[in-house]
């Protein structure tokens, strides 16, 4: 990874390496980050706004597969944001994968994994997982499988965490997973 693309890995949430690594790129992938970051203030008079969406549109729908590399092959759906790969979804036998699809979208901030899998996630996955700001795990009921994840979970500072298919079962871990990130974000 270049020094440019790992100051935006690094700043996450800050726009300036973004447009930097995009006037060193240059050409239309360039113009994507700057058209993306502009939308995403969204302090644009009406006209000037349409103007960027239409634009946007017209690099997505050329260069949007190419752009993408690799995450275009592994993810079920995946998204542009801020002109990166920032969202992604997965079916879980593709987890296999996972370290792939982070190499191709080293910005990737949501994931969502679904499939059977009974929110559980291998525990020698879960790495995989770290650096990630949401997860999603949607899948048949969310079950005591669940529970030998969560302490691993917990330590991935994750801002957010979607369970679909809950199951009453877990409640105990989740309350758990949920107390021991508060003290963490409460000490950080």
């Amino acid at each position: 990874m270049d020094a440019l693309l790992a100051e935006c890995v690094a700043n996450p949430d800050d726009d300036g390496p973004r447009l930097v690594w995009a006037d060193s790129v240059g050409g239309e992938r360039g113009e994507l980050v700057v058209v993306q970051c502009d939308l995403a203030r969204d302090r644009l008079p009406r006209e000037a706004r349409d103007a960027r969406k239409r634009r946007e549109r017209e690099l997505l729908d050329r260069y949007a597969i190419e752009w993408a590399g690799e995450a275009a092959w592994i993810a079920d759906r995946w998204s542009f944001r801020r002109g990166f790969v920032e969202t992604a979804t997965l079916d879980i036998t593709k987890l296999d994968d996972l370290p792939k699809l982070r190499a191709a979208a080293p910005l990737l901030g949501t994931l969502s994994i679904h499939g059977r899998h009974e929110g559980f996630v291998p525990p020698h996955h879960v790495e995989d997982l770290r650096g990630l700001r949401g997860l999603g795990l949607v899948g048949d009921a969310i079950g005591e499988r669940f529970t030998e994840i969560a302490p691993a979970l917990a330590t991935l500072g994750l801002r957010a965490l979607a369970l679909d298919g809950l199951d009453a079962s877990v409640q105990r871990a989740l309350s758990t997973m949920l107390q021991a990130l508060a003290t963490a974000n409460e000490a950080g």
